[in-house]
């Protein structure tokens, strides 16, 4: 025996296959699956992130030193005497323009590069896509999105109204770090006569005799210039990117093979368990406890193998379906796919891995029976289902000491180690869970009774199963759950309501009388009333001190402006902060306008109301201008549920006083001229998608006329959850689909029984779909809290001042539509079993 032990083995394991080819072939495709998620992860994450190298080049080109923040009075000329012979400044200015276009404001940063961007150092920094480089005056090359938004092609002549610059547009050109941003990029000399136009970055090339630790060194001279950049530092930045998310996706594999590991060790022992006499024969013949335990084990080396190689298979063929959507998902340019070998091979280990210790526990079952028990088909009793959840308890109670511990001395490292012992723990208590529904499965209707009750007789099988369909059914929950809180976290402070329009009029070029300007708002208000009868229009009228004059500028204008400011605060970080934002003077129309219509009577006593809760400092706020008031303090109050950002992107709170109120504090309003005017309109219901496009089309009448709704502002976000969301619940049906699959050809025995009753096709198929429906629903009830605590719990710890949404319509598509999709594959995948079937020895 001993001489041939390794084929006695070798032999076992291959009957073992060849026996139940359905369920070798599901246990493969378990563990194929969230290999194949972990595969393409990699690659994409290999072809998204980019080298070290190309990130200092898309950052500076050639150079050897960047200021990312040019201080204000300094001139390049100076720095470039002070620079050692040789040395090479290249300048970047730009201005920030408003272009509105059939009624939509386009936001366009124009840049200018003191040398040609498809020249050395420069070269790298932009991606041209069509046509040619801007090497003149007045050229542009201009991003796609913006030239498609603003009417125009390669070729033509665009306007930018509000600087007065007219650009032949001569090609197309991305930041490759940041596709989705708009930049008009234009030739050298462009603004030198355009006002506004700053100086926003300087790149420094030194000599070729010369090192940048020389240049470094004479920067250093200088405070104001402390924060450059070289090359290494650049490269230092970005360098661990990678490994850190690919370290985060092995640890979501891992997680999800600890679930589909659940459900492969429980047919591990079904397969055991079949080849008990085979087993007992091999001891009979000579064979030692090892032998037997090697037979066992070496079956899940091998489906893990095959499973791991057809996981990486498939997921280079979904790397190569997910490629044409990486740069609008990563915002990044992206080239053609790129693979990772380390990654690759460590997910077909990880997979090989987790077969081999699914298998590691029937395989020490296996080596400890007597060849008698193993001959007559008998097995040890397995252990309670109370057993294995008091363990599981066990494992829960200490997860959540761990991260109570770990939230409150926020260490990441302790809260990951406790939501792993406490998702770990909560699902070795499944069958527990499986034991009552077995209980109370006399209360259901005969065919869910019957498979409540099968369930519950086969409780080792199925809680396994429940334990990878939970986690697979997490997955979307704790997308969901991660991807809307951050979104909400980023826009705690919305700009505007569903139910809001902002409405601007702008100058079309400098020099426009204010005149104009305000016989255009009050077309577009007529008309604006007239489609939306009940809608609440007031206009936006900051205030300033009373007989200030400033000259006509946007800079100018900013600064003559008032802005009120509440008590200090310490941001969730921990920062001090004060909060403010700008003083509109207005009546109670405005505040109607911005849900504030409790805060009217403060207002008509004199008060300065506060959008929100939170913008006062107790019952006064603090006024504060450069231009002729000084600070003081007024009486305020606070009114409105909801905290808007300030609609000139000029802080958080948006500050409401009556006339006669500011004319008492020696304000008054604010009309610059050459600047656009603004309006609000409160609808009497949230606005729709027709709605919004008839006040566009109201607006896109007048020319300078824009409307800004909620809708405009969606971001990249939307997308990438859409992407997420979809990927996490098409891998969570697929392993709930292998998980039914392989409780479908692991209840032959029911099946047979059914048969030779003389059921019909009908009540079999019903009876399938009525287990199916049950583990589906069960594993959904059980996924809501095991994907969203988690995330939640990870939110909470940062205490950075998270919000946590709950995602109430996947819950609703987990726990409703999944049962119903899992009852229709049970039952549509139940076939009568043959004769063969029927005449063979059920195990």
């Amino acid at each position: 025996m001993k001489a041939s032990g390794l084929g006695a083995v070798a032999r076992i394991a291959v009957r073992q296959a060849r026996s139940s080819p359905w369920r070798s072939v599901l246990v493969a495709a378990l563990i194929a699956l969230p290999i194949a998620a972990l595969s393409a992860t990699a690659i994409a994450i290999r072809t998204v992130a980019p080298a070290a190298g190309q990130v200092v080049t898309e950052t500076m080109g050639s150079t050897d030193i960047v200021l990312r923040q040019w201080p204000s009075g300094l001139r390049p000329g100076a720095l470039r005497r002070e620079l050692p012979a040789g040395a090479r400044v290249v300048t970047a200015r730009g201005v920030y323009t408003q272009n509105v276009i059939r009624g939509s404001t386009i936001y366009l940063p124009v840049r200018e590069l003191s040398v040609p961007v498809d020249r050395p150092p420069v070269l790298g920094m932009f991606r041209l896509l069509q046509g040619r480089a801007p090497a003149a005056p007045d050229q542009a090359a201009v991003d796609p999105r913006t030239l498609a938004a603003l009417g125009a092609r390669v070729g033509d002549s665009v306007e930018l109204e509000d600087v007065g610059l007219t650009l032949t547009v001569t090609g197309t050109l991305v930041d490759p770090e940041h596709v989705s941003d708009g930049i008009a990029l234009v030739g050298p000399g462009t603004l030198d006569h355009t006002p506004g136009a700053g100086l926003l970055e300087v790149w420094i090339e030194a000599p070729k005799d010369g090192s940048a630790a020389e240049v470094a060194a004479t920067l250093s001279k200088h405070p104001r210039l402390a924060g450059f950049l070289t090359r290494d530092d650049v490269a230092r930045a970005h360098g661990g990117e990678e490994l850190t998310a690919n370290a985060g996706a092995f640890a979501a594999g891992a997680l999800a093979l600890f679930g589909t590991g659940l459900i492969v060790a429980a047919a591990f022992v079904v397969g055991a368990r079949r080849q008990l006499r085979t087993l007992g024969l091999l001891g009979a013949q000579g064979g030692e406890p090892r032998h037997l335990r090697a037979a066992v084990l070496f079956g899940g080396v091998a489906l893990g193998l095959a499973g791991s190689l057809l996981g990486v298979v498939l997921g280079v063929a979904g790397a190569f379906a997910l490629h044409p959507y990486l740069t609008r998902i990563s915002d990044r340019l992206v080239g053609p796919l790129r693979f990772p070998p380390l990654p690759l091979l460590g997910a077909v280990v990880l997979g090989t891995a987790a077969a081999t210790l699914a298998a590691l526990a029937p395989a020490r079952a296996a080596g400890r029976l007597a060849t008698l028990d193993a001959l007559a088909g008998r097995t040890p009793p397995a252990r309670s289902a109370g057993r294995v959840a008091a363990a599981g308890f066990v494992f829960v109670a200490a997860g959540a000491g761990l991260t109570a511990w770990g939230t409150v001395a926020h260490k990441a490292a302790v809260i990951t180690a406790g939501l792993v012992m406490l998702v770990g723990g909560f699902l070795l208590g499944i069958p527990l869970l499986i034991a009552w529904l077995g209980r109370i499965a006399g209360r259901l209707p005969t065919l869910p009774r019957i498979a409540a009750r099968d369930l519950a007789r086969n409780g080792r099988r199925t809680g396994a199963a429940l334990g990878a369909a939970t986690i697979a059914l997490a997955l979307p929950v704790a997308v969901a759950t991660s991807t809307l809180s951050n979104e909400a976290s980023e826009q705690r402070i919305p700009y505007l309501a569903p139910d809001q329009l902002t409405v601007s009029v702008s100058p079309r070029g400098p020099g426009q009388p204010a005149s104009l300007l305000r016989h255009r708002a009050h077309l577009v208000v007529g008309k604006l009333r007239a489609a939306f009868p009940r809608a609440v229009i007031v206009p936006l009228v900051p205030a300033r001190a009373a007989g200030l004059r400033v000259k006509p500028s946007r800079a100018n204008s900013a600064q003559a402006m008032v802005y009120a400011s509440g008590g200090p605060r310490t941001a969730p970080g921990g920062v001090p902060y004060v909060p403010g934002g700008i003083v509109w003077i207005g009546g109670p129309g405005l505040l109607r306008a911005f849900h504030a219509e409790d805060g009217i009577g403060a207002l008509e006593g004199g008060k300065v109301v506060s959008i929100g809760p939170g913008g006062t400092d107790g019952d006064v706020v603090h006024l504060n201008n450069d231009l002729g008031i000084g600070s003081k303090d007024l009486p305020a109050a606070e009114a409105g549920a909801t905290t808007f950002g300030a609609l000139t992107s000029s802080g958080e709170y948006n500050y409401v006083m009556a006339p006669d109120a500011a004319a008492r504090a020696g304000l008054e309003p604010f009309r610059p001229r050459d600047s656009e005017l603004q309006l609000i309109l409160r609808a009497p219901r949230p606005l729709g998608e027709d709605d919004i496009e008839r006040a566009k089309a109201i607006a896109a009448a007048q020319p300078g006329v824009s409307v800004l709704s909620l809708r405009d502002l969606g971001g990249h976000s939307t997308y990438l959850r859409t992407v997420l969301l979809l990927g996490a619940s098409a891998v969570a049906l697929a392993i709930l689909a292998v998980v039914l699959a392989l409780l479908g050809a692991e209840s032959r025995k029911d099946r047979s029984i059914l048969v030779a009753v003389g059921a019909g096709p009908g009540t079999r198929r019903r009876l399938a779909a009525s287990g199916g429906f049950l583990v589906a629903a069960v594993a959904a009830l059980l996924a809501v809290p095991t994907g969203f605590a988690p995330v939640a719990i990870n939110l909470v710890s940062q205490r950075i001042g998270n919000i946590v949404v709950v995602p109430w319509t996947t819950i609703a598509l987990v726990v409703v539509g999944v049962p119903v999709v899992a009852a229709v594959l049970a039952g549509a995948g139940s076939r009568e079993p043959g004769a063969t079937q029927l005449l063979h020895p059920i195990a």
